[in-house]
């Protein structure tokens, strides 16, 4: 499989690039290179490769039962907003 690189649009000044907008449970790497002058410019780096992380959905947490009558009782979680109740 073909490589796809995408370029940094504006110079980085800082020690640090967060890259967001990735494929969650893909490869994926990186390298850099020093832009020293308009004109010289360093090899480029050594890879780095990671693996980001898969998507997690977990359990809504906190049940707790109110407004028990002797007909109807009311369920509530905390957690996530659009659960099944099985």
């Amino acid at each position: 499989m073909a490589i796809l690189w995408t370029d940094v649009p504006t110079p980085v000044t800082t020690l640090f690039y967060d890259a967001t907008g990735l494929v969650s449970d893909k490869d994926h790497q990186w390298q850099v290179k020093s832009n020293c002058t308009a004109t010289l410019s360093s090899g480029w780096s050594a890879s780095e490769l990671f693996h980001t992380l898969g998507l997690v959905c977990n359990p809504p947490t906190g049940l707790t039962t109110t407004g028990i009558t002797s007909s109807s009782a009311t369920l509530n979680w905390g957690g996530k907003s659009f659960c099944f109740i099985l």
